[in-house]
């Protein structure tokens, strides 16, 4: 039960490498150079099952020209760190004006297991590669995002029209199909975090993606409170079928 749970750390962050390379006007732009763009905004996360913390998360994002650029790396501590360890990295490159995701690229290493992954988006186009095996298909002028970019999606788009609706108007790809995430809005609450006091607004999301943990029943939505002034997420709470997750901002 833990295992299934820590294995999926990342993924639940954005209700949530081979070094990914992406083309921007001729020049390849790698995860080593990361360091050459300006930080947005990079937040530790704690992650706990239940009341047990289990590992971290920690999100940067980065700005160049005309395009962001997304690193999630999640790591297990302590004893789930000696039961399962998870060293698990994600890189997207999406446009600025959020019109879809560019490319995006998945290293997954928990236990004994390990998968890459790789995704394209380009002339309408979008192309996944697993290993040997490869899948394109035609999407059209669709604003589509990988699981990481598409939280990212959401909270610029709060940021820039005030509107889950729009900011919600997107698709999710998991490469074989697009699926609209389902958001809720919930008005807004003060939390207390330390000594400050911080306003929060709240949001619940469903994403009705076959065999997504975040998915398992359209009664268990994953729920998830942003900062009400700049929309960067301070706590999500996530039921699953084996126990109930919590992602905290640090």
């Amino acid at each position: 039960m833990l295992k299934k749970c820590l294995g999926l750390l990342t993924i639940l962050f954005i209700l949530l490498l081979p070094v990914l390379s992406y083309t921007e006007d001729g020049k390849d732009v790698e995860d080593k150079d990361l360091s050459n763009k300006t930080v947005v905004f990079k937040q530790n996360y704690k992650v706990r099952f239940g009341m047990v913390p289990v590992g971290y998360i920690t999100v940067t994002l980065y700005e160049d020209r005309d395009l962001y650029a997304v690193s999630v790396k999640a790591n297990t501590t302590g004893i789930a760190d000696v039961v399962y360890p998870v060293r698990d990295k994600f890189l997207t490159f999406f446009k600025k004006d959020l019109t879809s995701f560019l490319k995006a690229s998945i290293s997954i290493r928990e236990g004994s297991y390990s998968r890459d992954e790789f995704m394209e988006l380009k002339d309408g186009k979008l192309a996944c590669r697993s290993g040997e095996k490869v899948i394109e298909r035609d999407v059209g002028n669709k604003r589509i995002f990988d699981m990481v970019s598409a939280h990212f999606a959401f909270v610029l788009g709060m940021r820039k029209w005030r509107d889950y609706g729009e900011a919600s108007n997107f698709y999710v790809s998991d490469c074989k199909k697009d699926i609209r995430p389902e958001v809720d809005y919930y008005g807004t609450s003060t939390i207390k975090k330390g000594d400050k006091e911080i306003r929060v607004s709240q949001y619940a999301l469903f994403l009705p993606v076959k065999g997504i943990l975040l998915a398992r029943s359209e009664d268990k939505k994953v729920y998830i409170l942003l900062d009400e002034k700049d929309m960067w997420l301070v706590y999500s709470y996530i039921p699953t079928q084996w126990g109930n997750i919590h992602i905290e901002a640090e």
